[in-house]
């Protein structure tokens, strides 16, 4: 049930991520990316505190000429902050999907923090969604978003920080 529920998240996620190809040179243009995981974790955090999750993932570039690049990432979602604008409590599991197109050439080149602002409640089985914006120096912008069905007790709402490293 869980693979026939991100499939068809990953497919409306796609629809949303496609650019239109005439407009590019396709020996520059920027491969199509998506990113599935599975984190757990929580905790408790209104304003202050720390609410995290962690777990494990797997980013597919498909570029414009049908070739396609994979990269198994960690995941790190939260974590403890002096003050964050964000109400989180409980625990969660999170299997969800993101995509976006930016202007990143390669899976490596989306590691890096992202500033997402979400949210994720689950009573038993639950459903979030975040959008998220990454910068890294010239070479990288993207915007994504992000489709989740949670699993747990739990409630996480506002700013968040991702951390995706290569694996």
């Amino acid at each position: 049930m869980k693979h026939v529920i991100l499939s068809s998240l990953l497919a409306l996620c796609a629809v949303t991520g496609v650019a239109r190809a005439e407009d590019q040179d396709l020996r520059t243009a920027p491969a199509i990316c998506g990113m599935s995981f599975e984190a757990k974790g929580g905790g408790l955090q209104i304003l202050v505190g720390e609410f995290k999750l962690v777990g494990e993932g797997v980013i597919k570039c498909r570029e414009f000429n049908g070739s396609e690049s994979v990269m198994p990432v960690d995941i790190q979602i939260g974590g403890r902050s002096p003050v964050a604008l964000k109400i989180a409590a409980g625990y969660l599991e999170v299997y969800g999907l993101a995509t976006g197109i930016g202007f990143a050439k390669s899976p490596e080149e989306l590691a890096g923090r992202y500033l997402t602002v979400d949210a994720d409640a689950a009573v038993g089985l639950g459903a979030g969604v975040a959008v998220s914006l990454h910068l890294k120096r010239d070479d990288a912008a993207t915007i994504n978003l992000n489709l989740q069905v949670a699993r747990g007790l739990g409630l996480d709402v506002g700013f968040n920080s991702l951390t995706i490293s290569p694996r």
